[in-house]
């Protein structure tokens, strides 16, 4: 509009001269053509591909116009030559977003008139297309459009209600912008949008107008606990433009889940399904078809119990006042029951009674005679918990009228009859009347009365086919009418299906006979074959199903004549029969005998000599038996005997121990052979195991003795070992051991010297063996060593516990010097070569428990400590430091060595129950948890002083040496007396190093 204005101001001056002009001419009066520019030259941007020109015509006669354009404003071409008269011209196929100039020559021939002034005009960029809605929530619209033009340098958005007449602009967005977000809207209004593409003042055309409807939000949503697995919820509907609605549900803490999709307007739901005493959070929020309302408040709810059901009623038989009450529990979750009770039908129900969680009986005898009370029970859990009402049951004390007839059944015999069945459940009725309706609750009429302990009736009053009615039955005597029976319905029939033809017999035998015959319906459900011995007393053979035509029927017997019929049925009723047809069966083998078995005559049987057996002889026409038998290796079968007829034993004495037989028996006559009986498998007895011998017991422990023996014999079953504590005292049993496993381990015994007597015996199905030779075995004792060498003489060589052996020039004695703590030690001496002196103490081996050693050292040369001897058990080279270990592995055992400490404690730790090794000196952890071979009985801890020229040192010595075995506290108060160690001689190794002692026991 300002570019528009402004070409006005531009071009009124030269308007004005033309009319000035013009005036002019009229005034001289008429003249020839004259050649003028055109005057009041305008451009227009129609789009962003056209331009429209016009101009005021200020010559006369015949003159056209050509139509120049430049797009620097300095070069021009030609675009259009217009026809005299013309006034106007639109330029197509241009470019969005650029500058285009004009001009206008007036022509007439070849003469042109000068050019106008130039004009100047921008195209408009090219219009956002799709405007489209891709969200929209209660407070929030997002929109998205095609961005068509590549000149833009911005977006202009605007948006009105759909009730205001003008737009106005919501937001100025950036160039290549294709999304924005409206986040100032109210919920449920409908709003309109445009875009337009801008380049500075310059705008598109306008983009497709979107109408966007705003939904709000449900409220007052609100949940109410229906039953144990339903919950109903109800909102307000505060919007008229939803699809729909989403409702959401979590249980208690969980994540939210879709509990139903809703159409719109929906303001109510019952959420099904739910589990009993929970609590369920409820959340509904409003659909659009692209958007979703805010979420409504949260309602939150929680399941009742599920209600005991089946609650019934019954008097004492000799106490009618006297009530018991049972009923099923149907809640895993209730704490208790409250029980209810109330006098007469206009009563009020009062707690009776409270009852613990699981409980389904109650006997109440708090009753008057000639009452009626009513009962009914409920669920409950801590919180106000409750279930709904039980069903309520009512009793009288003292019975009047009779019992209510119960289980009323009803059967359709065919289109016009209806059967009735019901439970007698009086004794003092008079009768029972037999009511009828077309609907359930209301419309019966009486339509017989029968007599008493009558339970059965056929209603063939008036019935139509394909007619649906209802029944109910009460018992009535002079004191009135019971209640009524259970209502049942039921729906007359179609008529019956047409009869079979044609029953023929297609073949027969002694074990069957086959029949044939047409089917002429088409709407049975099956046939049923019936059969008579006499062709009067008929019997139910078989039903077939629809559109069988053939049957066999193997229920037959030789030489004996047998009479066929059949008819078809379907839910309406039975056809009628077909033709009747006769058949006279051959001989038959002889009956199967059956029940093969051991013969129960015979105390012993199976022994180690014999085998006794019987059957059932189920024929009366055969000429004798066979008897097979079978048995490994070949397990072929064998005719072993052949008995006279009317036999039904036999005794084979052809039989070893412990082997396993297989019989079967068949019959026989003129007919051939019977069938097969059943095959019958006995195992004659075992002998009796021999007796285990070197029977040998072995400590395996503080507390454990390991036995071990042998058997000459392979057939027992098992072992029973038995112990006695004394000497003279009864043997026990104290475990078993399976086949194959000659040894046991006796755990959890008394430590310390305490002694054991053993002896085994074998056991299989034969009976039990000898016992075995009695061994015996000591449990070993426990041990703590506290030594400071006070009990020694000073120049005296430790005796017993400790054993020295040094090469020449070696020795050790007892010394007050004040090496630490001003106790004696032990102090040893080598004044030549390089010889080794050992300190060893030795004990039983340790599997459990935790072992300490402690001990202070001045070090003359090399030191090591092995531990584990005998048990194939060393520590791996790789287990010490580089700075502890001597890196040497004599005899088969690591040594830690080359320690640079002088006087400092050295405490080493082995813990047998977990494994642990650890290693301080002076209360720093040099060596922890290191890797470490697996743990095995501790027997030995020696002690290395190595002294020697190799080293120039002349002398060692170590005191205060502590060794203790923790053993479990209850064993903590038993000693043992301290074994010695016996030293063997040096063993040589390679020069430079040291001598090493090898001990041994």
């Amino acid at each position: 509009m300002k570019r528009f204005s402004f070409l006005l101001i531009f071009l009124f001056p030269i308007f004005l001269l033309g009319i000035i002009g013009c005036n002019g001419d009229d005034d001289d009066g008429p003249s020839g053509p004259t050649l003028d520019p055109p005057s009041n030259l305008s451009a227009v941007a129609l789009s962003n591909s056209e331009v429209e020109l016009t101009w005021v015509d200020r010559s006369s006669g015949a003159a056209g116009f050509i139509v120049e354009r430049s797009t620097d404003g300095v070069n021009w071409l030609g675009i259009a030559e217009i026809e005299a008269g013309g006034t106007g011209y639109t330029n197509s196929g241009l470019s969005e977003g650029k500058v285009y100039h004009y001009r206008i020559k007036a022509k007439i021939g070849s003469d042109m008139s000068v050019a106008t002034e130039p004009v100047s005009v921008t195209t408009l960029p090219i219009t956002p297309e799709d405007l489209v809605m891709t969200n929209v929530t209660g407070s929030m619209i997002e929109l998205s459009w095609s961005d068509e033009s590549d000149v833009e340098d911005g977006y202009n958005l605007e948006r009105k209600l759909e009730s205001a007449e003008d737009f106005t602009s919501i937001a100025e967005l950036d160039a290549n912008s294709i999304t924005c977000q409206d986040t100032d809207v109210e919920a449920d209004k409908v709003y309109i949008y445009r875009i337009q593409a801008t380049i500075g003042d310059i705008a598109s055309e306008w983009s497709n107008e979107l109408t966007v409807s705003v939904i709000m939000g449900p409220s007052d949503f609100a949940a109410i606990v229906v039953s144990c697995s339903e919950i109903g919820l109800t909102w307000t509907d505060n919007s008229m433009v939803e699809t729909g609605f989403r409702l959401e549900r979590k249980a208690g803490t969980g994540d939210w889940v879709v509990a139903a999709n809703l159409d719109a307007d929906v303001v109510s739901y019952n959420d099904t399904g739910l589990e009993e005493a929970t609590n369920y959070s409820y959340q509904v929020i409003g659909i659009l078809e692209d958007g979703e309302s805010d979420p409504s408040n949260i309602a939150t709810a929680t399941t009742m119990l599920i209600s005991p059901v089946n609650l019934t009623a019954t008097k004492e038989e000799n106490n009618p006042t006297i009530i018991n009450l049972l009923w099923e529990e149907a809640s895993n979750a209730e704490d208790g029951f409250e029980l209810q009770r109330k006098l007469g039908a206009e009563g009020q129900y009062m707690g009776l009674i409270n009852l613990p969680e699981n409980t389904t009986s109650y006997t109440d005898p708090n009753t008057t005679a000639n009452s009626t009370y009513y009962y009914r029970l409920r669920a409950i859990a801590s919180g106000d918990i409750i279930s709904e009402w039980s069903n309520e049951i009512s009793i009288i004390t003292t019975i009047l009228t009779p019992q209510a007839p119960s289980d009323l059944e009803l059967e359709a015999l065919s289109y016009y009859q209806v059967k009735l069945n019901w439970q007698d459940n009086s004794d003092n009725e008079l009768g029972f009347v037999i009511n009828r309706s077309f609907f359930r609750f209301e419309g019966y009429s009486v339509i017989d009365t029968v007599s008493l302990d009558q339970t059965e009736y056929i209603d063939d009053e008036d019935l139509t086919a394909l007619t649906s009615y209802y029944y109910h039955v009460y018992a009535f005597n002079a004191d009135g009418a019971s209640n009524l029976s259970n209502i049942v319905r039921i729906t007359t029939l179609e008529g019956p299906p047409g009869a079979p033809q044609s029953l023929t017999i297609e073949e027969f035998s002694y074990t069957h006979v086959k029949l044939n015959w047409m089917d002429t319906a088409d709407n049975e459900e099956g046939f049923v074959i019936e059969k008579s011995l006499s062709g009067d007393n008929w019997e139910e053979l078989v039903r077939l199903s629809a559109d069988s035509s053939w049957c066999f029927d193997f229920d037959v017997e030789q030489l004996t004549t047998y009479y066929y019929r059949i008819y078809a049925f379907n839910y309406v009723g039975n056809s009628d029969y077909s033709n009747s047809v006769e058949i006279s069966t051959p001989l038959a083998p002889p009956a199967t005998p059956t029940s093969l078995r051991l013969d129960e005559g015979w105390e012993n049987n199976p022994t180690i000599e014999m085998v006794a057996i019987e059957w059932d002889d189920n024929s009366e026409d055969e000429l004798g038996f066979k008897l097979y038998r079978r048995l490994p290796p070949s397990m072929a079968w064998a005719e072993i005997a052949e008995l006279e007829n009317d036999e039904d034993d036999f005794i084979d004495e052809n039989v070893d121990p412990s082997t396993t037989y297989n019989y079967y028996v068949i019959a026989y006559n003129d007919a051939g052979n019977s069938g097969f009986s059943n095959e019958f498998s006995v195992t004659t007895p075992m002998l009796p195991p021999v007796a285990p011998e070197q029977l040998e017991a072995e400590p395996a422990g503080l507390t454990e003795i390991q036995l071990s023996w042998r058997t000459e014999g392979r057939t027992e079953t098992h072992f029973i070992i038995e112990r006695r504590d004394e000497e003279d005292g009864e043997f026990i049993e104290i475990g078993q051991s399976p086949r194959w496993a000659y040894s046991f381990n006796d755990m959890d015994l008394e430590p310390d010297d305490v002694t054991y007597w053993y002896r085994v015996k074998a056991v299989n199905s034969g009976g039990i063996s000898d016992y075995s030779n009695i061994a015996e075995a000591t449990t070993p004792s426990l041990l703590i060593i506290d030594d400071d060498f006070e009990d020694y003489d000073v120049d005296g060589v430790p005796d017993g516990i400790w054993s020295v052996t040094g090469g020449a020039g070696a020795s050790a004695s007892i010394t007050d010097e004040d090496f630490h703590s001003e106790e004696k030690s032990v102090y040893f001496t080598d004044t030549t070569d390089a010889n080794a002196q050992l300190q060893a103490i030795d004990f039983f081996p340790i599997r459990d428990g935790v072992f300490d050693y402690w001990f202070k050292i001045k070090l003359g040369g090399y030191f090591g400590l092995a531990t584990w001897v005998g048990a194939n058990v060393g520590f791996a080279e790789s287990f010490f430091p580089d700075s502890t270990l001597c890196n040497w592995n004599g005899g088969g055992y690591d040594v830690i060595g080359r320690f640079d400490i002088d006087e400092e404690w050295i405490h080493i730790t082995f813990n047998l129950e977990d494994g642990n090794f650890t290693m301080l000196f002076d209360d720093e952890v040099i060596i922890e948890d290191q890797r470490m071979v697996s743990v095995g009985p501790i027997s030995e801890i020696w002690f290395f002083t190595f002294t020697g020229a190799a080293s120039n040192t002349e002398d060692a010595w170590v005191d205060d040496v502590h060794l203790e075995i923790i053993v479990p506290e209850e064993d903590q108060g038993l000693r043992g007396p301290l074994r010695t160690l016996e030293v063997p001689a040096v063993k040589n190794i390679p020069p430079g190093l040291f001598n090493i002692i090898s001990p041994s026991k």
